[in-house]
């Protein structure tokens, strides 16, 4: 099954963290948004997009050529560096709103934050709607 198969077109997601924006207006985590966030939020999405896909490209080339660990590992860390400062300079980085990509789909599917664990999969903390939904399922099974 691909990817794009897991969340058809028109559907919500029963994810507590994922929304297809079927409606702006009540968004499913909204009593974490702040009044005045834009909805779908802008994250500079097209020159993330367009920086990852030039790093992966470089990434492949090098490991086609049998490059040494070395330069791969300076390849990643640059990039890792870019990916930290265009986060930290984002105006939204703080701000739960509805950021496009999420589920494994760069477009039609958004997520809450701008990044969390659950985007990057760097060790950082969850974001506000991610942190409810496990307390939300913690409380359940311990029977609260």
């Amino acid at each position: 099954m691909a990817y794009n198969e897991f969340y058809p077109q028109g559907v919500e997601p029963w994810e507590p963290n994922i929304t297809t924006l079927l409606n702006p207006n009540h968004l499913k985590w909204e009593q974490f948004v702040k009044v005045g966030t834009p909805i779908p939020t802008p994250w500079g999405k097209e020159e993330y997009d367009r920086k990852n896909k030039e790093y992966h490209q470089k990434m492949q080339a090098l490991r086609q050529k049998g490059a040494s660990q070395s330069k791969i590992k300076k390849l990643r860390e640059k990039h890792l560096r870019w990916v930290e400062k265009f986060f930290a300079e984002n105006p939204y980085r703080d701000v739960v709103g509805a950021f496009e990509g999420a589920g494994y789909a760069s477009k039609g599917l958004y997520r809450p934050a701008l990044d969390c664990i659950m985007f990057s999969r760097k060790m950082i903390p969850f974001d506000p709607v991610c942190r409810a939904a496990l307390e939300k399922r913690i409380r359940f099974i311990a029977g609260e």
